[in-house]
């Protein structure tokens, strides 16, 4: 059985720190997302355009990820 993943599109992360647990002075970090990121963008010019978003917040930048999602097919024949 062959399968083949076909890509379905990229989604952009940024993990941000939008504050601090008053009680245990931990920091409270909040997951922010953006869908339909083309597959066909390098991760350079991504990183540089998440960077960017990030210096745009009000919030600290923690972390900048990139998931990517496929469709696996069974490619029986």
């Amino acid at each position: 059985m062959a399968i083949v993943a076909i890509p379905s599109g990229d989604r952009l992360q940024l993990r941000v720190q939008v504050g601090t647990d008053p009680q245990t002075g931990n920091p409270i970090y909040r997951n922010r997302s953006w869908s339909r990121v083309k597959p066909g963008v390098s991760d350079e010019n991504l990183y540089e355009f998440a960077a960017k978003l990030g210096v745009l917040g009000a919030e600290e930048l923690e972390s900048i990820s990139r998931i990517k999602s496929v469709t696996l097919l069974n490619d029986e024949g």
